[in-house]
């Protein structure tokens, strides 16, 4: 150990006996570095946090003082955009998502079902708001859908004329959420391949997040390996290289949450070839204490060639909110299962096969002890003329 450590001592030695000049203000320096590294690491963080929160209330709408960039509070163009925003979201939520959130909170305080659960909604798209105001004390969202993860733009750096177009861009990807209550895929798809776009759904979440009174404090891209676990994304000059999901860090009244989105294709086909998604949503949703909530999905899940996603969401959720798009009501087992109906049962839009529609389903309808009454709000499909069905689906375990 002597012969080990011999020559740092005597290194030391020579270094304390010819540096005594200025030796104080060294020390002092070495000091500052070691002791300041965690407070500098804390300060980039907030600062990115602070530049984010700037930019999701830019694109959000919500504030006209935008002291990091207060040219544009002089841009007539721009309050224009932050007006109407308020206009069409007040009215969204007047007419439908406060109606909507008390709709869900009288059933869950009627039957004493927990409302803080993880919530998962698949086929979302950037649709976090109506997850929000299903199930605003959510421990944590995890949303998913085909649309890429994209990117927001740094307002910090673009022109004003760049930033108002970017706006414009955003007000017209979200026409479809204001008035119907989802994004039409085909809109989405045209939107963000634009010239001039709105990069994947990203920017559609923070609005989302922002409209909802949260702050952002973080975000992190991610992969995700073969055995569902998250990867790091390596920066690139141009920004993230190609993400497979997204993690954004908020907080309201001292609670912090994670909002999560995975771009994923979940058809059997494809899971067949590579499993990762599923695999990552089996580690990231707890069994059971999940309420899931599923709208405006194409109906998808009443396919064989999705039946890894269906049974997934079977396995996972003790509650299950949901419209006729949903989980078929014949895999409902009623055993197991207490099904509440809500509004009114129809035929499928024309858009969709005449074979997604539910016999049984129309039937239980019709029995008085399943039907629970009307919705005093519109929501997913039919949207123009009221029929919408909206299903409270929970384990008859959780009332014992």
């Amino acid at each position: 150990m002597k012969l080990i450590f011999f020559p740092y001592i005597f290194t030391f030695f020579i270094l304390f006996t010819s540096c005594e000049v200025g030796k104080k203000d060294k020390t002092v320096e070495n000091k500052i570095t070691v002791n300041d590294s965690a407070d500098i690491e804390k300060n980039d963080a907030d600062e990115k946090a602070l530049r984010l929160n700037n930019m999701v209330r830019l694109i959000s709408g919500k504030d006209t003082i935008l002291n990091f960039r207060s040219d544009l509070t002089k841009k007539d163009s721009f309050l224009l955009f932050c007006k109407n925003t308020n206009k069409k979201f007040e009215k969204m939520e007047k007419l439908r998502l406060f109606k909507f959130n008390e709709w869900s909170s009288n059933i869950l305080k009627k039957q004493s079902l927990p409302d803080s659960n993880f919530c998962f909604y698949p086929f979302a798209g950037g649709d976090f708001i109506h997850a929000h105001y299903l199930y605003p004390n959510a421990s944590e969202y995890l949303l998913f859908a085909l649309e890429p993860v994209g990117s927001i733009p740094d307002f910090y750096t673009m022109e004003e004329d760049e930033i108002l177009r970017y706006l414009n861009n955003m007000d017209t990807v979200l026409r479809n959420i204001y008035v119907n209550s989802y994004f039409i895929t085909k809109n989405m798809f045209q939107d963000i391949k634009r010239k001039e776009k709105v990069d994947g759904v990203l920017p559609l979440i923070l609005w989302g997040i922002g409209r909802s009174g949260y702050d952002v404090t973080g975000a992190e891209f991610f992969g995700i390996d073969s055995l569902g676990n998250k990867t790091t994304i390596e920066k690139t000059k141009n920004g993230y290289a190609k993400s497979e999901g997204v993690t954004i860090l908020i907080k309201k009244d001292g609670k912090e949450k994670r909002v999560t989105y995975i771009s994923a294709d979940m058809s059997d086909e494809k899971l067949l070839k590579s499993n990762a998604a599923i695999k990552y949503l089996e580690n990231a949703i707890p069994t059971r204490k999940t309420t899931c909530f599923i709208k405006s999905a194409s109906y998808l899940l009443h396919y064989n060639f999705f039946s890894a996603i269906r049974n997934l969401i079977l396995k996972k959720s003790d509650i299950i909110v949901q419209d006729d798009t949903g989980v078929p009501y014949k895999l409902l087992n009623e055993k197991e299962w207490e099904v509440q109906l809500y509004g009114e049962y129809k035929p499928p839009l024309k858009d969709f096969s005449k074979k997604v529609f539910q016999n049984d389903l129309d039937s239980a309808y019709r029995d008085e002890k399943k039907y629970f009454g009307a919705i005093p709000f519109s929501i997913g499909y039919h949207w123009n003329n009221g029929f919408q069905s909206q299903m409270f689906i929970f384990r008859k375990s959780l009332k014992k």
